[in-house]
């Protein structure tokens, strides 16, 4: 308990004031005991209570600090989910979304994603690659690259190329283009799971 601004000094000035008689009046021995031994319990408490203030500042402090370690470490594991869904997400269709306990979202995602490639692949669609003399190639091959591991396995194992001479050539280039961006958003959408901003 603090004490109002003033009271604390007139408390010790009492302390160290010597007690005086006036004429004529005589106390026992027994009452300046008394008035000797208050006075000390005052002079005592006064000193001791501003010894309690900073220990209590200091408990506080304490406390603030490992409060806040909870939280960072909390912090830190929910950074770590978000990175691990997004990758997931990326590797495989609906994989961020499953492992967000999202089951149903994450076999439709992995279906029309799936669906929508091998639709290309029939139909003889170009698989986008970056050409030079042409700017927006490069935009192509980067909506491409959001299928994940499987561009890369069309590209470089299976040496997929489309063939330019089929009638629905355009039509397979339109849905692989289209797998490779819808993998995208569901990329963006994990993350947005993963961070709260969706259910």
């Amino acid at each position: 308990m603090a004490l109002a601004p003033g009271w604390s000094d007139t408390i010790r000035e009492r302390a160290r004031r010597p007690v005086h008689r006036r004429r004529g009046e005589s106390r026992s021995t027994s009452q300046v005991a008394d008035e000797d031994a208050r006075a000390n319990r005052a002079g005592a408490w006064t000193r001791a209570v501003p010894r309690a203030i900073p220990s209590r500042q200091t408990s506080m402090s304490d406390a603030t600090g490992e409060a806040q370690k909870p939280s960072q470490e909390q912090s830190a594991a929910s950074t770590g989910r978000v990175w691990t869904a997004v990758a997931l997400a990326w590797l495989v269709p609906g994989a961020g979304h499953l492992f967000l306990g999202k089951r149903g979202r994450a076999a439709v995602f992995l279906a029309l994603v799936l669906i929508s490639a091998a639709i290309g692949l029939a139909l003889q669609g170009k698989l986008f690659v970056v050409v030079p003399e042409q700017p927006l190639s490069r935009l192509g091959t980067i909506a491409s690259m959001g299928m994940g591991p499987l561009y890369f396995v069309l590209r470089f194992m299976v040496d997929y190329q489309g063939n330019i001479l089929a009638p629905t050539y355009e039509y397979g280039s339109a849905f692989l283009l289209t797998a490779g961006l819808m993998n995208l958003l569901l990329v963006l959408d994990a993350w947005d799971v993963a961070q709260g901003f969706k259910r």
